[in-house]
């Protein structure tokens, strides 16, 4: 075929635009001989190490739902009564975190924006408006640039959700 390139080990069983991984994976799901018995015993090893790692996602996800009150259904309805942004801030994993929580939220049509809480503190408060929601993120609740920034958005008026 014009444009099609194929692997000289494997001349006729690669198809155009194929990777070599894709086509390892074809083999092996046709019980192909071309991969040993120790890289079958590696492939089902990973299968059965991503199929724990699931079930134990699912299990931990599933018991969120215990941790659910009226503090969960409060911030739920700050977020949506907020005539403003939801700012996300938070340090470490945290901030990664609420810029995730941030990004999900902005994708789905909620005004929200991530504000790095050292930033903050710099000269990027500007990005703050007095009908905005603070949710900050921290696994401590004790993280110093998170207990800094406080004040200051206090001072401007800001709605700060800490559930």
């Amino acid at each position: 075929m014009p444009g099609c390139s194929t692997s000289s080990k494997y001349p006729r069983a690669l198809s155009c635009g194929e990777s070599r991984i894709s086509f390892a994976l074809r083999t092996l799901a046709k019980g192909s001989d071309l991969l040993s018995v120790a890289s079958l015993d590696l492939v089902r090893a990973r299968l059965e190490r991503a199929k724990e790692v699931i079930r134990l996602e699912a299990r931990t996800i599933a018991g969120l739902e215990a941790l659910l009150d009226e503090r969960f259904a409060e911030a739920v309805g700050l977020v949506l009564a907020c005539p403003g942004k939801l700012v996300c801030t938070g340090m470490g994993k945290a901030g990664l975190v609420g810029q995730k929580i941030s990004a999900t939220l902005a994708s789905t049509g909620t005004d929200s924006l991530f504000l790095h809480p050292g930033e903050a503190l710099h000269g990027d408060l500007g990005m703050l408006e007095r009908h905005d929601l603070l949710l900050a993120v921290s696994n401590s609740g004790e993280t110093a640039e998170i207990l800094d920034l406080v004040p200051h958005v206090k001072r401007l008026g800001l709605q700060e959700d800490r559930k």
